[in-house]
């Protein structure tokens, strides 16, 4: 098993299909190892490739949609990875969240929590692994353990709330057109997060590792 590896250029990608079908082929693939350096954007003219995170606001898309609403023949196919949910959480846009959630958010209080978050920036594989030996590397009381926890999930929460608004905004642009019933939109996902339970093999698993569990 190796990864990444591009697609051989005979394999059949969706985009090819849709382009044969008539579809104007997007793509906007982020992903380092879902790219169109490695064959995910098969069938979506170069002119179309982008890598960027798809945003609602995208000009490029918003005339994709314009063109849509306008000629009820015109047809479009648009492939995305999104890629926010994916281990070490960045916590993006944490401060609006914390503002949303202060509960969750009270760890952030601690005195420790930059060096924590840091600590998890750099050793979030190790952390996933081999969560007691890497703790104990750095001489991590139980307390500060437990706050490496909390601040973990934290992160992961707040990118997920993030996910959630920016596809949102995705989809609110899709029906303000009137386009939503002359749409199909698929939304899916390689594999979930475990968090953070003693029987796992892996904890915060969406890093190098395919564990069953999050399968």
């Amino acid at each position: 098993y190796s990864h990444p590896v591009r697609i051989s250029d005979d394999v059949e990608m969706i985009g090819s299909r849709f382009r044969e079908g008539g579809y104007e082929a997007h793509s906007w693939l982020e992903h380092l190892m879902a790219g169109a350096h490695l064959g995910y954007a098969g069938g979506v003219p170069i002119a179309n490739r982008h890598t960027t995170k798809l945003l609602g606001d995208d000009p490029d898309f918003i005339a994709i949609l314009d063109r849509l609403a306008g000629d009820p023949e015109e047809r479009a196919f648009v492939m995305t990875n999104f890629t926010v949910t994916h281990g070490p959480y960045q916590g993006r846009e944490l401060d609006q969240y914390c503002d949303r959630h202060p509960k969750q958010c009270e760890v952030s209080k601690f005195e420790d929590t930059n060096y924590l978050r840091m600590l998890y920036a750099l050793e979030h594989i190790a952390l996933a692994w081999e969560f007691e030996a890497t703790t104990e590397k750095y001489k991590l009381s139980s307390k500060q353990k437990q706050r490496l926890r909390q601040i973990i999930s934290v992160l992961y929460a707040a990118d997920v709330e993030y996910l959630d608004r920016i596809f949102g905004k995705v989809m609110d642009e899709i029906e303000s057109r009137g386009l939503a019933e002359r749409s199909i939109v698929v939304f899916k996902s390689d594999h979930g997060e475990a968090a953070d339970r003693p029987s796992l093999a892996f904890r915060w698993t969406p890093g190098m590792q395919l564990a069953p569990d999050v399968l």
